[in-house]
């Protein structure tokens, strides 16, 4: 193996657990169960909404997120890759035995990286408000 550059030796500390089990059967299986579990609980949620507000509800809902074309529907339409973080986390744990704090590196270096992230949001959001 090649001797990475030093300015990528940190990443390579990073991406050191993945490479203990680098098959592609793996990978494909991974993005099976990403893939079920994003549209089991798409379809739940679909048929929740169409259980409790009617058919006429539930297609103006799935207009209304798949479009982003209102607060409610955005909101829905961002809240929808939560279930697909849930299938990477999920294939994590039963594909590879790592937990998903493994997929953001050193507990210590991302919350520090957060931080230095959202605090310029946060202030940039609270300067745009009205």
């Amino acid at each position: 193996m090649h001797r990475p550059i030093s300015a990528y030796a940190p990443h390579q500390g990073f991406v050191a657990p993945a490479h203990a089990r680098p098959q592609l059967w793996r990978t494909i299986l991974g993005l099976v169960v990403i893939f079920a579990v994003y549209w089991i609980s798409i379809l739940a949620l679909f048929t929740a909404v169409e259980a409790t507000q009617g058919l006429w509800a539930a297609s103006l809902f799935a207009d209304a997120m798949l479009s982003g074309s209102s607060p409610p529907g955005m909101i829905a339409l961002l809240y929808s890759f939560l279930p697909a973080v849930i299938g990477v986390f999920a294939a994590t744990r039963l594909l590879l035995g790592r937990g998903a704090g493994t997929l953001f590196g050193p507990a210590r270096d991302t919350i520090r990286d957060f931080a230095r992230v959202a605090a310029p949001l946060i202030a940039l959001w609270i300067l745009m408000l009205p």
